[in-house]
């Protein structure tokens, strides 16, 4: 037998996380609290399993709920080199960012180059301070600057975290998987700082 499960949406190969959900289908009904307990036990190293919900026999899978994914973008110190921008022109990209009705940026899709407009996809972006990165992502870097980035899951619209990140920068500075974390997963009500600061 194997185990039924689904992540949703899959993070990508290479990027942190500090908050994923999976769907699991299991052979037994254990209590909630008993199967969070087994699953803390024989968790890798690197893996905290925080919370375990049970739902009702014919309730839609937990990933089909979630419309909003929030992001961390790690802006290397080269990187802001090569805008050549002074700090308080820095400061100000996001709120200019949201202020766009349309927000053209080429994209590969599906392996094609193509380009799309961004701007629906985004619910919010907002610099945040290094001393606010979550701990336990091993993330910070001397000199760097953070970029919180908040897009939807549902909708024809589909912005990556990377992407909007060279979009409000104006240029693509080569982010690789290593400059992204994934903060949040969630159904559009939870506060964050992006939404407080748009």
């Amino acid at each position: 037998p194997k185990p039924i499960m689904e992540f949703g949406p899959p993070l990508p190969l290479g990027v942190a996380s500090v908050d994923e959900h999976v769907d699991l289908s299991l052979a037994e009904t254990p209590r909630a609290g008993d199967l969070l307990a087994r699953l803390r036990e024989h968790a890798p190293a690197g893996i905290e399993f925080l919370s375990v919900v049970r739902l009702p026999e014919g309730s839609r899978k937990l990933s089909r709920d979630l419309t909003e994914a929030e992001y961390l973008v790690r802006i290397e110190p080269e990187h802001l080199d090569k805008l050549g921008i002074e700090k308080t022109e820095l400061e100000t990209l996001p709120e200019r960012f949201l202020a766009r009705a349309e927000a053209s940026w080429p994209v590969v899709r599906k392996r094609r180059p193509k380009t799309v407009d961004l701007r629906p996809a985004v619910e919010a972006v907002a610099w945040v301070p290094a001393g606010e990165v979550p701990e336990g992502l091993d993330f910070e870097r001397e000199g760097a600057r953070y970029l919180q980035v908040r897009v939807r899951l549902t909708g024809d619209a589909h912005a990556r975290p990377e992407e909007v990140a060279s979009a409000v920068l104006g240029t693509d500075p080569g982010f690789e998987t290593a400059h992204l974390a994934r903060l949040r997963l969630g159904k559009g009500k939870e506060t964050s700082r992006a939404s407080r600061s748009a």
